[in-house]
């Protein structure tokens, strides 16, 4: 398989400069930098790299300290995002100021910043960077902020970031209670969880950057370079949680304006939600467009109500 990277230097840069990234994606951060009065900036430590990461606490997480543990919520941004990119298309820390968790936004690596998501994406898969450390640090460093509920615990993401989060829940799975993956893939071949994830996940039939029967992707940053890449259908990744959360064969099925739900029962008394969308393409379900040329999300589900819904369904 050709990889990105492989690529003339040359033609990497200008792909880069071509499509946009903000330039957060690019910036050094000063050190746990106060933003808005309520969503800070942290650098934290991982095997002698300096990691960045953003954080939405209620209240700066002050009052916090002393009362309730707050449920915290991982988004990961896809590969050519940022952490300030994704927070701004999901709407994530809108919904949190209103029902009281912790958001982080952690920062991939690389002149595009990627996450290793086991067969996918960029520097952080080539360089086989260790993210899994990378979020065990952040969980340190939130518990220097804010009193943290170890039982509500949750992530998410966008493509690369779905890929990392399904990466997750193999490597993590007594960390995390949920994942919600919206358009992307399980990518890792060494995925034997030691228990059951509850898990929902988002997918457009009409995805092209990663394609919703399997294949090579048509669409993005790798169609334009000729890259081949190729994906595992929505499907294959459905049946391999199935496998490994021991769910039932038979789902019970919604059908919506839009999208389509099934529902699975499964070890544990986890959860296995697959929303199938017939539009949006490559993109976050009732968020905004991070580029011009990005496909426009669908508008009949909105991706983050229904996450967090999800999420606190299982508390």
């Amino acid at each position: 398989m050709v990889r990105l990277f492989n690529l003339p230097l040359r033609i990497f840069i200008l792909a880069v400069c071509c499509l946009g990234f903000s330039k957060a994606s690019f910036a050094s951060w000063p050190h746990n930098k106060q933003i808005d009065g309520q969503t800070i900036e942290r650098n934290v430590q991982v095997q002698s790299k300096q990691r960045q990461y953003r954080v939405y606490l209620p209240d700066n997480g002050s009052s916090y300290k002393t009362n309730s543990p707050l449920s915290v919520v991982f988004v990961f941004h896809g590969g050519m995002g940022s952490a300030e990119q994704v927070e701004k298309q999901t709407g994530f820390t809108d919904l949190a100021k209103k029902e009281g968790f912790i958001v982080v936004y952690p920062q991939g690596t690389g002149m595009v910043k990627t996450w290793n998501a086991g067969n996918c994406c960029g520097a952080a898969e080539r360089e086989k960077m260790l993210d899994t450390l990378f979020v065990k640090a952040i969980l340190k460093d939130l518990h220097s902020l804010a009193k943290i509920h170890s039982d509500r615990i949750y992530a998410t993401g966008l493509s690369n970031g779905a890929m990392f989060s399904f990466r997750l829940a193999c490597d993590m799975p007594h960390i995390f209670k949920a994942v919600a993956p919206v358009a992307g893939r399980m990518v890792y071949d060494y995925c034997q969880p030691s228990t059951a994830v509850s898990m929902a996940i988002f997918n457009a039939t009409n995805d092209h950057n990663v394609p919703y029967k399997g294949g090579i992707a048509t669409k993005g940053i790798f169609a334009k370079l000729g890259v081949v890449k190729e994906y595992p259908s929505a499907q294959e990744t459905l049946s391999a949680w199935q496998k490994h959360n021991q769910c039932s064969s038979s789902p019970i099925n919604h059908t919506f304006e839009g999208y389509d739900l099934a529902e699975y029962q499964c070890a544990s008394s986890t959860s296995l939600k697959q929303y199938t969308l017939y539009e949006g393409g490559h993109s976050w379900p009732g968020g905004s467009k991070p580029r011009m040329h990005a496909d426009t999300p669908s508008q009949k589900i909105n991706a983050t109500n229904e996450i967090w819904n999800f999420f606190k369904s299982l508390e």
